[in-house]
């Protein structure tokens, strides 16, 4: 097991025994200087390798490693000229996601002179695990903002972006087969939702006011995507209003053999918000993910945490079963004067067997942040279908 938080990074070889032992890598040293945040974690079955990417000052890494040996990586230094962009581009907010024979990197660009790109790189996984020079083809856009490709692809890599034209109401599906040096889209017209932006408004605090609006630097880029037995899905946070009571979480859904928008569902509460969920396909197609909410009404306040759940035998109308919950304790910082909670959160199928989910979580406790005692508690939880309780693991 391999996992990453903001500035951090763990691994272990026992990750589910009853003592498990984790040995933590300083990825402000092990790669050069320059570290700064936003790393994203992905094992590659197939392969048999983990993929490590970390945003550096200007650059990102894209490191591999086999997973019996998670202390040696093989590492490339990656910079906007690889997005088709000039090297002073800034690169912020990263994902990464693999087909059988490649592996894809998505991140906003905001170039020195102005304004804002998505851009995608595909890079040979063959080439990048013999630690050779590798070949790269890439793609970016100025129209259409921060991309989310999906996990569970496999001769095709799809990607999605809902923050480009009618915000609120459409949103575009990318793809680009292996075989191909061509990427095409359909850009789709789908129910409309109440469009959220950084601090424009969102309440996810308690109507008490006990519990402060943690989600007011989030907005509404899509944060989720998978394909899963034929259909795509991407999520993303939406604001109230519209008969919500509190923020919430909207997800879309495409068939890619029709090009057909096939509706929307959300999880959402009149308790609480909803928000940052993240999903990911099993090796059966059952989809696990992770979520946060926190909020409260009347005399409830529910301090913000993590929420686990699961959507077996998928289809986009089936409830979500709630598998795990992890409460918090305290209220959040404010971050350049704004409160915020976080980026993103995780989730992953739980190799070998690929049949359970490992995603991440975190909350702070012992009272709100920057108070004496409190601290940010991460989590890391494996959940499966048909368990009366999930393993833990902090």
């Amino acid at each position: 097991e391999f996992q990453t938080g903001n500035w951090y990074a763990t691994y272990s070889y026992n990750a589910n025994a009853a003592s498990p032992s984790w040995k933590f890598l300083n990825p402000y040293t092990i790669f050069g200087s320059g570290f700064c945040c936003d790393q994203v974690t992905l094992y590659d079955a197939e392969w048999d390798r983990q993929f490590w990417l970390l945003q550096m000052s200007g650059t990102l890494v894209l490191a591999n490693a086999a997973s019996t040996n998670l202390a040696s990586w093989c590492y490339y230094n990656i910079d906007a000229t690889w997005f088709g962009q000039p090297k002073t581009t800034t690169i912020d907010y990263n994902d990464v996601a693999v087909t059988k024979n490649y592996v894809y990197i998505a991140s906003n660009l905001y170039p020195v002179k102005g304004g804002s790109f998505a851009g995608i790189v595909r890079i040979p996984i063959l080439q990048m695990i013999n630690c050779g020079t590798v070949g790269f083809s890439s793609f970016a856009d100025g129209t259409w903002f921060t991309y989310k490709p999906v996990q569970g692809a496999t001769n095709v890599m799809y990607w999605g972006s809902n923050w480009g034209t009618n915000n609120g109401k459409s949103f575009r599906v990318f793809s680009w087969a292996e075989s191909s040096s061509s990427i095409s889209w359909n850009t789709y017209t789908i129910d409309a939702f109440n469009f959220e932006y950084r601090n424009s408004g969102q309440n996810c605090g308690s109507t008490d006011g006990k519990i402060t609006s943690w989600c007011n630097y989030a907005d509404s880029r899509t944060l989720g995507g998978y394909l899963a037995n034929g259909m795509l899905g991407f999520s993303f946070n939406a604001t109230q209003g519209s008969g919500f009571a509190f923020p919430y979480i909207r997800m879309v859904y495409f068939n890619p053999a029709t090009n057909k928008y096939m509706g929307h569902a959300q999880l959402f509460g009149s308790w609480a918000a909803f928000q940052y969920g993240t999903f990911a396909p099993n090796a059966n197609g059952d989809i696990g993910g992770a979520f946060a909410f926190g909020g409260g009404t009347g005399s409830s306040d529910y301090y913000p945490g993590t929420g686990y759940l699961i959507n077996d035998d998928f289809s986009p109308s089936q409830p979500w079963q709630e598998a795990y919950e992890v409460p918090g304790g305290g209220n959040t910082c404010t971050y350049n004067g704004i409160l915020r909670w976080g980026d993103f959160l995780t989730t992953r199928p739980d190799y070998p067997a690929g049949y359970a989910w490992a995603a991440t979580g975190y909350s702070i406790q012992g009272g709100d942040c920057g108070t004496r005692g409190a601290y940010s508690a991460p989590h890391s939880v494996v959940f499966e279908i048909g368990r009366a309780s999930c393993r833990e693991r902090v």
